[in-house]
């Protein structure tokens, strides 16, 4: 069979549901090829926008602040006609005697009070109409690829901190998280993550949200 040379590349994802014959079920899993980043897009300014790079810097920095303060007033933030961002709210956890980590229990009919309630960071979706834009004039076709470990090999500590970091940004980590931002392979990323969960003193807790494993570093 030929292999496709599509531009966006995938792998096959084991899901945790088996069908009726006892084998799990994969799906299709987006593997990004590189990473566009502000640097990049600056330069792309000068060949595909009348924008020159001085100007685009100081519009994106005036986004930037208009948002945050519209988000700190309660809005939901409309980037033109791209993004949609608001607070993701969760409820406040606390801590034991022993440093773990609980949450009061709320069901239906129940008011939440205001101090019980946490936010763990932005929720970020791309609206209607730029998602049609993307699948109907930029999506093209796809091409398999197997997932290969891009970054070397890190000492224990320099990991711990780097996971840290990410936890600090992002409120929480999933493996899928820890493969894309630091380019491990997925064996690696289940290993180090459950491995700080177990012992006598676990640096991370582990919870099932949705299909998912959600990480969190204890004391962040």
């Amino acid at each position: 069979m030929p292999r496709s040379q599509g531009s966006i590349t995938y792998i096959e994802h084991r899901s945790p549901i088996k069908d009726e014959t006892g084998k799990y079920l994969v799906h299709p899993q987006f593997v990004y090829r590189d990473v566009y980043d502000f640097k990049d897009m600056k330069k792309g300014m000068r060949h595909h926008s009348q924008m020159n790079p001085s100007q685009f810097v100081t519009a994106i920095s005036a986004i930037e602040d208009e948002t945050l303060l519209a988000l700190s007033q309660g809005m939901e933030v409309k980037i033109g006609d791209m993004f949609v961002v608001r607070p993701k709210l969760e409820i406040r956890r606390h801590k034991d005697e022993k440093g773990k980590e609980w949450r009061k229990v709320y069901h239906e009919g129940e008011l939440i009070p205001a101090d019980e309630v946490a936010c763990t960071g932005l929720e970020i979706r791309a609206t209607k109409a730029f998602t049609k834009e993307f699948l109907v004039n930029h999506c093209g076709s796809f091409s398999r690829n197997q997932w290969k470990v891009k970054s070397p090999g890190k000492e224990s500590a320099k990991e711990l901190l780097d996971i840290t970091n990410y936890c600090k940004e992002h409120g929480f980590i999933t493996v899928h998280d820890f493969i894309c931002e630091f380019g491990v392979s997925k064996y690696h990323a289940q290993k180090v993550l459950n491995g700080y969960c177990e012992g006598e003193f676990p640096k991370m807790t582990k919870e099932r949200v949705g299909n998912a494993f959600v990480y969190r570093r204890i004391g962040v």
